[in-house]
């Protein structure tokens, strides 16, 4: 829910809703039946939805084979390099792709430095915030929530239990709490691949399964009805995180609001995965998250900057129209777009564009009049 509202970030939301199916697939690798299809399927969405989700579930999947080697065997080995082999496949089109515009155009990678020991959260807020169950305004108070850090609790339980998988989960749960603060030395991994997770609170997605499904399994004994109760009363106190987020968030809006998710998409004020030449000469650290022209779109007319607003921008599926005003009619114009251009954006015949030296769509053509429509398309 937290990805939803407060972050408006649909994809992430979606691929954490095909994590059971991706787990049940997973399982089946052990088993007799062919459900073990679910594993690459759910992957396939996953990466055509999220592919950070992707890195975050195949990490938490191999954490799950380190502590099963004991069930490993020739047949679960076999299953799973198909498994992987089908993934790859269907995701072919999407990696190439990538890959493609990558080889072209190098790109700021998300994490700059010193950010994400910053980002990892402080035990102490992760803690008091969830037994507040408190709704995040911003990134640094994302939490459990009330009821899943009572589910964690109890979860404890099946230490008691010979049910090994669920002390599996439930020691990974731990884990990924741990990981999502900075008692991990997320420091030491600031210039490694690891640097892609960006948050370290998203392993809290991974945490809220593993304890989940602890919990679910435990009340469904019969001897475990008391702990079905504590429940009961815990979602009574406090129905859902949805219900703190509309009633105690500081950004009280409906998630319905199509306005809320445009608004998030307008003020981003992230650099990734921007053309590398967008930061030339800046120090990354002072302006992560900052707001440059490309955020504030501001375009630049024949060198004097132009404030756009919402009416001289219309957006497309994959083009984007610019009404431009305070032209030199019958000279040739030299604009900067404020949008980026990794070598494929391109226009109608008597424009030229080309990218600019920080990343941005260089347009240069003779106007007939003083305001004219330009369309920029994606080839």
């Amino acid at each position: 829910m937290l990805q939803i509202s407060v972050r408006g970030d649909i994809a992430e939301y979606i691929a954490l809703i095909l994590l059971p199916l991706i787990f049940v697939g997973y399982k089946k690798l052990f088993s007799s039946s062919y459900q073990w299809l679910w594993l690459p399927l759910g992957m396939i969405l996953v990466c055509y939805t999220h592919i950070l989700s992707v890195v975050l579930f195949t990490f938490f999947l191999l954490c799950l084979f380190v502590l099963e080697y004991n069930k490993i065997t020739l047949l679960v080995i076999k299953r799973l390099l198909i498994s992987i082999g089908i993934t790859a496949v269907f995701c072919l089109p999407l990696l190439v792709t990538m890959l493609r515009a990558r080889s072209r155009t190098s790109v700021i990678i998300p994490i700059v430095p010193d950010v994400l020991i910053n980002e990892a959260l402080s035990p102490s807020n992760l803690l008091l915030n969830s037994l507040n169950n408190a709704s995040p305004n911003n990134l640094l108070d994302v939490n459990l929530g009330l009821i899943v850090t009572i589910v964690s609790v109890f979860g404890i339980l099946v230490f008691r239990s010979k049910n090994q998988n669920l002390i599996n989960l439930e020691c990974l749960g731990i884990f990924f709490v741990v990981l999502s603060t900075n008692i991990f030395p997320w420091f030491v991994f600031q210039n490694t691949p690891m640097n892609i997770v960006q948050f370290p609170w998203r392993f809290l997605g991974l945490a809220t399964f593993c304890f989940s499904l602890v919990f679910a399994k435990l009340c469904s004994t019969k001897t475990n009805w008391i702990i079905s109760m504590v429940w009961l009363i815990a979602c009574m106190i406090s129905f859902t995180y949805m219900h703190q987020y509309i009633y105690n968030s500081q950004a009280v809006q409906k998630i319905d609001n199509i306005s809320l998710y445009r608004k998030i998409a307008t003020n981003a004020v992230y650099t990734d995965y921007m053309p590398s030449s967008t930061l030339n000469g800046m120090n990354k650290s002072k302006v992560f998250r900052s707001r440059l022209n490309i955020h504030k779109h501001v375009a630049n007319i024949n060198g004097k900057n132009i404030q756009l607003s919402e009416k001289n921008v219309v957006p497309k599926y994959n083009s984007i129209q610019y009404r431009l005003k305070g032209l030199k009619k019958g000279k040739v114009n030299k604009i900067i777009l404020p949008v980026l251009n990794y070598g494929e954006n391109h226009s109608v015949s008597g424009i030229k564009v080309k990218s600019s030296a920080n990343g941005e769509t260089i347009v240069t053509f003779v106007p007939k009049r003083s305001t004219q429509v330009i369309d920029i398309y994606v080839k």
